[in-house]
């Protein structure tokens, strides 16, 4: 198994993906207003580019005046980019939400890889790789990084015992379901615990 089967890792790099192209959007958006001269003009209800450079640089005759009057002839993008804050106030600030909604995800998703990677998969890889262990099903939340399987264990408690160290579980409950034969179920999970199945393995200290 490897971290591409886990859904919430492939919807947080969806979601990351989809909120990037928004932001590539609007930027791409905004240079093609802020390099159409004539709808400026019209926008702004001005007839000349100094008119222009005026209500954008708030009436204000400096050094900036001069810049953004020479980015808007020559299409520098990069100018118009760098000092969107002040050319247009209330695109920066949408831009920003979005700039901040991409770092909240890459967080969010570099926990969860983190998680996968050093708790979720060797686990899932030892079960498989064992003789004792038949996994019968296996569920992968969307929403957060909980995997939840249903096992089999072919062999005495004192093996289960060696095999899970470190999981929670109650003792009892876990020789009745060996004696029986029966499914025994398992989450592998960050933080959510207690819980309703069977067995939990969570992160071990300082992981």
């Amino acid at each position: 198994m490897n971290i591409t089967e886990f859904n919430y890792y492939n919807n947080l790099k969806n979601r990351l993906a989809k909120v990037q192209d928004e932001i590539n959007l609007e930027k791409k958006n905004y240079l093609k207003k802020m390099t159409n001269i004539n709808q400026l003009k019209n926008d702004y209800d001005v007839d000349t580019i100094d008119q222009l450079v005026s209500v954008l640089n708030n009436g204000d005759e400096d050094q900036t005046s001069e810049n953004l009057r020479n980015a808007l002839q020559n299409h520098d993008k990069q100018y118009l980019l760098d000092n969107m804050q002040k050319i247009d106030g209330a695109e920066f600030e949408n831009l920003n939400y979005m700039y901040d909604e991409a770092k909240d995800v890459e967080k969010t998703l570099a926990t969860a890889t983190h998680f996968y990677n050093e708790t979720a998969l060797p686990v899932l890889n030892k079960m498989e790789n064992s003789h004792l262990v038949r996994i019968d099903d296996l569920k992968s939340s969307g929403s957060d990084s909980d995997t939840v399987l249903e096992i089999n264990y072919f062999s005495t408690y004192d093996d289960f015992k060696e095999d899970f160290a470190g999981a929670n579980y109650v003792e009892e409950i876990i020789k009745e379901h060996l004696e029986n034969h029966q499914t025994l179920s398992v989450m592998i999970t960050a933080d959510n615990y207690p819980n309703q199945y069977d067995i939990t393995i969570m992160p071990a200290e300082g992981e």
